[in-house]
C-alpha cells in the first residue's frame, strides 16, 4: 500500500496537468457542436468530412454522425483522435514503473524494502490503473458539463460505459507497454520504443479501416478495434470488447510479473 501511495503521489502533478488539458479539450468540443449548429456551419463541416479518406473519417468522425449530439460525442469526446494524447500519457506512465527506476538507479532502494518483486510491480501497476481511472473521471465530468452547457440532458450511464471501455483500452495498452519496458533499462529508449509500438498499432488500426477478409480479421484483433464508443453511446454494452481488453491486460501483467521476477538487477 505504501508503494501504491508513493506511485500515485509521484505522478500527481503530471496527472493533474493531463487531466485538465484533456478535460478542457473535451468541454470545448461540446460547446463547439452548439456553435456549429447555431451558426449553420455544420453543413460546411459535413462537406469537408465527406471529402476525407476513410482512415481520416475514422479519426475525425463521419459526416452522418456529427449532426446529433450523441454522434458528436462519439466522434469527438470519445473519438479516435483522443487516443493519441491518452496513449502518450499512458506510455509515459507505464515506462516510469520500472525503466525510470532502473535509469535513476533507485530500483536498488525499492528492492531493499521488506517486500517482494511481485508486490513492487503490482503496487506500481495499481498506481497506473488508478491514475488512468482518475483521468477518465475528469473526462467524464467534462463530457457531462459540456452537455449541460449546450442545454441538453446528459445520459451519464452511456458515457460511463464508454469511459469503462476507454479505461480498459488504456490499461491494456499500459500493461503491454510495461511488459515491453522490462527489456529496456534506459528510460528515454523505453518511452520511444513503447510509443513506437503504440503508434504502429494505432495507425495499423486506422489504415486497415474498411478492409475485408483476412485483413479485417487481423484488424479486429488489435486493441484499438475493441474501443467501441458508438455501441456504448447507444446503450449497448460492448461485452466482448471489454472482456478482450481485460484479458489482454491480465495476460500482459502475468508475463510482466514473470519477467520481473527473473530480471537481472545489479545491486
Amino acid at each position: 500500500m505504501t508503494l501504491l501511495r508513493q506511485q500515485v503521489k509521484a505522478e500527481g502533478i503530471s496527472l493533474v496537468i493531463w487531466s485538465l488539458t484533456v478535460g478542457g479539450l473535451i468541454f470545448y468540443s461540446m460547446t463547439l457542436w452548439k456553435s456549429l449548429m447555431d451558426s449553420n456551419a455544420m453543413g460546411e463541416l459535413m462537406k469537408m468530412l465527406e471529402t476525407l479518406p476513410p482512415a481520416m473519417q475514422a479519426m475525425l468522425g463521419s459526416a452522418d454522425f456529427v449532426l446529433t449530439l450523441d454522434g458528436w460525442i462519439s466522434a469527438y469526446a470519445f473519438g479516435q483522435w483522443l487516443l493519441i494524447p491518452l496513449m502518450v500519457y499512458t506510455a509515459l506512465l507505464a515506462t516510469s514503473i520500472i525503466s525510470r527506476e532502473m535509469d535513476r538507479r533507485t530500483m536498488e532502494f525499492l528492492l531493499s524494502l521488506p517486500t517482494t518483486r511481485g508486490e513492487i510491480l503490482l503496487s506500481r501497476w495499481g498506481g497506473m490503473a488508478l491514475s488512468l481511472a482518475a483521468l477518465q473521471a475528469v473526462h467524464l465530468v467534462a463530457v457531462v458539463l459540456g452537455v449541460l452547457a449546450v442545454g441538453e440532458t446528459p445520459t451519464a450511464g452511456h458515457y460511463l460505459l464508454a469511459e469503462l471501455n476507454l479505461w480498459l483500452l488504456l490499461l491494456a495498452l499500459g500493461t503491454l507497454f510495461l511488459l515491453i519496458s522490462l527489456f529496456i533499462d534506459d528510460y528515454g529508449r523505453a518511452v520511444g520504443i513503447t510509443l513506437g509500438t503504440g503508434f504502429a498499432l494505432y495507425f495499423a488500426h486506422i489504415g486497415l479501416e474498411g478492409q475485408t477478409g483476412a485483413i479485417e480479421t487481423v484488424r479486429s484483433l488489435l486493441p484499438f478495434a475493441q474501443f467501441q464508443p458508438i455501441d456504448a453511446m447507444s446503450g449497448s454494452t460492448p461485452g466482448g470488447a471489454l472482456l478482450y481488453l481485460a484479458v489482454m491486460a491480465l495476460v500482459s501483467l502475468g508475463f510482466s510479473l514473470y519477467l520481473f521476477q527473473r530480471k537481472q538487477i545489479a545491486v
